[in-house]
């Protein structure tokens, strides 16, 4: 079952995984993140071993060159149910280190590594695919016609359930494509499709109790994409139409994403999602609330907040010029953009706190 959307399982990935460290364009990517690949890594007897070994050292690396630390919360709180994994849902930033940052937080606490959802879009040539399905990542089909999309979101929906209810924990981003302009809402749509496989068998506020849902929390203080995802947004501005990709965006978005420099970063993990929930929009706001309330507020986000309410700032006089100068040595146009993309968190936040829901 599931053979077309499912990660490849531990003989496929083992064998795969053996195969690309011989393939000269994984070797290029770990020896630009300066990762041996040491002769026991093939003596390596399960895939979880070759995983977490090799996973493990690569965002080390990265941490160590394009960080100042990664730091994480709420993991130990996690309570098991049953047996059920945990369907972690976040916000969305990056499209590689949100899932790797979670993942590398959660299995530093001693668990099992995590399923990660990833659109189709990104299996652009065979040695991605590969990369992508041998770390537990299973594929989420887009962009098809009404009758295939609705036949592939079940498909996903019942891949999800199946898995979570073997034990299986896995992450999915609270919407399609990366919060560009700092506004971290759920998509209730995303809600909706989970529930497809089982809307005839179990009421939707019953799913949601039961699928384990856990907020998560990403924050960075710096995005390495942030001018990259100001650019976007400008242009929309200019174009009043939708913003069409570049062929190569994606994979320069990738790049950027690991090698730029992201400052600190910290990981939230929440309680789990329970309560009545007579809709998916009351259920995407329960999800709201526990995201944006446990997004951690770095000097950025603040001294751009400060910026533009012309609000006093406790900010540290470095710390701001910090910030400051990154805006400014950005093309003018993108200035505001940048601004409001660091300090909708802020504003965000400061309305879950006062009780008032900002969603546009």
């Amino acid at each position: 079952m599931f053979e077309d959307i499912r990660p490849y399982n531990d003989e496929e990935a083992k064998q795969i995984w053996l195969e690309m460290l011989r393939n000269p364009d994984m070797v290029k990517i770990l020896d630009r993140l300066d990762v041996p690949i040491l002769p026991e890594y093939h003596l390596l007897d399960s895939l979880e071993k070759l995983h977490l070994t090799i996973a493990a050292l690569i965002i080390e690396k990265v941490l160590d060159s394009t960080s100042d630390g990664l730091t994480f919360s709420g993991v130990d709180a996690l309570e098991a149910d049953n047996g059920r994994g945990f369907l972690f849902i976040s916000n969305h930033r990056d499209i590689i280190l949100d899932p790797a940052l979670l993942i590398y937080a959660y299995c530093q606490s001693g668990y099992k590594p995590v399923q990660i959802a990833v659109g189709d879009n990104l299996l652009n040539s065979p040695f991605v695919t590969d990369l992508i399905k041998a770390n537990r990542s299973f594929v989420v089909k887009r962009n098809l016609p009404r009758k295939e999309q609705l036949k592939a979101s079940k498909e996903l929906s019942a891949y999800i359930w199946d898995q979570i209810n073997s034990g299986q924990s896995m992450w999915i981003a609270h919407r399609e494509g990366r919060a560009k302009d700092g506004n971290d809402f759920t998509n209730p749509a995303m809600l909706s499709m989970l529930h497809l496989s089982e809307r005839k068998n179990i009421p939707f506020s019953d799913f949601i109790n039961k699928i384990n849902i856990v907020p998560v929390s990403i924050s960075y203080e710096y995005d390495p994409c942030d001018e990259l995802k100001a650019r976007e947004l400008w242009t929309l501005k200019q174009n009043h139409s939708l913003y069409e990709k570049g062929a190569d965006e994606d994979l320069s978005s990738i790049v950027m994403g690991v090698t730029g420099y992201k400052g600190r970063l910290h990981v939230t993990f929440g309680q789990r999602l329970q309560g009545d929930f007579p809709d998916v929009k009351a259920a995407a706001r329960a999800l709201d609330h526990q995201i944006i309330s446990n997004y951690k507020l770095w000097p950025s986000n603040l001294t751009a907040y400060h910026e533009l309410s012309g609000s006093k700032s406790d900010v540290a006089a470095d710390e701001r010029k910090k910030f400051l100068d990154r805006v400014n040595n950005a093309p003018e146009e993108l200035r505001s953009f940048l601004l409001k993309m660091y300090a909708n968190p802020v504003r965000n936040k400061f309305a879950i706190i006062a009780g008032r829901a900002d969603q546009d």
